[in-house]
This record gives structure tokens, C-alpha cells and sequence, in this order.
């Protein structure tokens, strides 16, 4: 019954089960296409909780006609922790930002975007007429792709006008000048997302403004965030220490003092 080894389980890949089990999953989202996004019991493995006093009875009951097959079919325990509360599942830290991280994602997909069509106007060739075959269509196309040249250089709408006669006009769209508001919206998006989080700007490379990223701003950044990250290193130690069965100190905290900084154990 004693501990003879430990193995991460990802935190997201694991249930509270009603049979008071925890039940280990790597597809509960189905981001994994397993037969058509589908899902057979057996894949879920079910663990009992951390509590080596009971391991014993947990071994003798796996099925088995000796105590060393007994063994070998025993799974182990699962030690799960939530700093939020016991048998409570916690809020990711950036749930009060999700709009902004997505906002964030829009951005650069805007950006890629741009890229690849060169920053060229999209444009509009209205045809006039109608082809007589799809074939007709599909050549008038092609002919539009090669007029571009490079391979993405632009992006080309076809409007089909039937009324008039067989000719067509190039039309470009209108673009505003959004540099300074997307400038704004991205910066003020990872603002917010690192203080959902409580982290100094300067600590993610951020400039802030009306200063200048000194050393000793850095140094007063990371005593900062080592005290309010505090009490989580605390909990976080005295759970591996329980775990582990001896004492475990998870980062001293760093403070300053007269323009040193010394490491002052949790």
C-alpha cells in the first residue's frame, strides 16, 4: 500500500464522478475525432481519490485470482485539487476576459489576412451579359486569377448583370484607414488580459507609458507579483508536501531591500 510513483494527469481531462470516483477523459470537448466524434464508456478511466489508507481494500477488490494480478490491474489513485474549494470545479483565471482573448485572436487572423493579399483593395468586376456555358463562367474566372498574378495578391468579387450588353467593369471597394483603432483595440485587449491575471505590463515586454522599463521598475514589478502570488504558493506547497510526505516550498518570495533583493523562504 505504499506510494510508488506518481504520473500528471492534466487537470482538464478530469471529472468528479457520483460515484465519488474521477473519472479521466483526454476528449471531453471531442477536439479529438475519434470515430466520428464518438465515444465508447470504456475510454473513460475511473480512479479512485488520493487516500493511500484505502488503497489496500481498493487493490483487493480489482478483479484477479492472485493478490499480483490484483495488483496489476489496480489503476492507482488520482490526487485532485481545486483552490476554490473541496469537490469544486474553478473558473480559468482569464474567464472574466474570454471576449478579449477572442478579440485578440480576431486581430491577428486580421492581420494574416492582409498579408496575404498583399494590403491590395478587394475588387469588384461586374459582368454584363450571361455566359452561354459553365465552362464560359469557369474560363472568365480563370482568366480574373491570372490577371492577379501573384498568388494571393488581391481578392476579386464576380457580379453577374444579365441585363446590357456583354462587357464588364472593374469596381475597387472603399477601405478605411483602421490602423490607429486596431493600434488601440489590440493594445487595450492585452492590457486587459494581463490585469485579469494581476501581471505588470513591464514583466510581459509590455512599455508602459511615461516609463522606461528600468531595471529597478522591473525589480518592483516582480516583488509586486511575488506577493500577490503569495498565498497560491503557500497552498500550492502545503498540497505537494501532504502528497509527497515531507516538506515542499514551491518559489521564495523575493523582496527588496535597500536596492538588493534577497529570497526569503514562504
Amino acid at each position: 500500500g505504499d506510494i510508488t510513483g506518481f504520473n500528471h494527469v492534466p487537470f482538464e481531462w478530469c471529472r468528479l464522478g457520483r460515484d465519488q470516483k474521477i473519472a479521466v477523459y483526454d476528449n471531453w470537448d471531442r477536439r479529438k475525432l475519434k470515430d466520428n466524434g464518438k465515444y465508447s464508456p470504456a475510454d473513460i478511466k475511473r480512479y479512485d481519490k488520493f487516500n493511500p489508507d484505502y488503497a489496500l481494500d481498493e487493490i483487493n477488490a480489482e478483479p484477479g485470482a492472485t493478490l499480483e494480478e490484483k495488483i496489476a490491474n489496480y489503476p492507482g489513485q488520482v490526487f485532485w485539487f481545486s483552490a476554490d474549494g473541496i469537490e469544486t470545479y474553478p473558473l480559468s483565471p482569464f474567464d472574466p476576459v474570454l471576449e478579449d482573448i477572442e478579440t485578440d485572436a480576431e486581430i491577428k487572423i486580421g492581420k494574416l489576412k492582409n498579408v496575404k493579399t498583399n494590403f491590395v483593395a478587394p475588387q469588384m468586376v461586374k459582368y454584363r451579359g450571361r455566359f452561354e456555358s459553365e465552362q464560359d463562367r469557369s474560363a472568365f474566372i480563370e482568366s480574373l486569377e491570372q490577371f492577379q498574378g501573384n498568388e494571393n495578391v488581391g481578392n476579386i468579387m464576380l457580379v453577374e448583370v444579365e441585363d446590357g450588353v456583354a462587357d464588364f467593369a472593374v469596381e475597387k471597394f472603399e477601405i478605411q484607414d483602421f490602423d490607429r483603432k486596431w493600434e488601440f483595440t489590440e493594445r487595450s485587449v492585452k492590457e486587459n488580459i494581463f490585469q485579469a491575471l494581476q501581471q505588470p505590463l513591464v514583466l510581459s515586454a509590455m512599455p508602459v507609458a511615461g516609463k522606461l522599463g528600468t531595471s529597478t521598475e522591473i525589480e518592483d514589478a516582480k516583488v509586486f507579483y511575488n506577493e500577490i502570488t503569495a498565498d497560491d504558493r503557500l497552498v500550492i506547497s502545503e498540497e505537494f508536501s501532504r502528497l509527497f510526505n515531507k516538506p515542499i516550498s514551491i518559489i521564495p518570495i523575493t523582496q527588496k531591500t535597500n536596492g538588493t533583493t534577497a529570497n526569503n523562504p514562504v
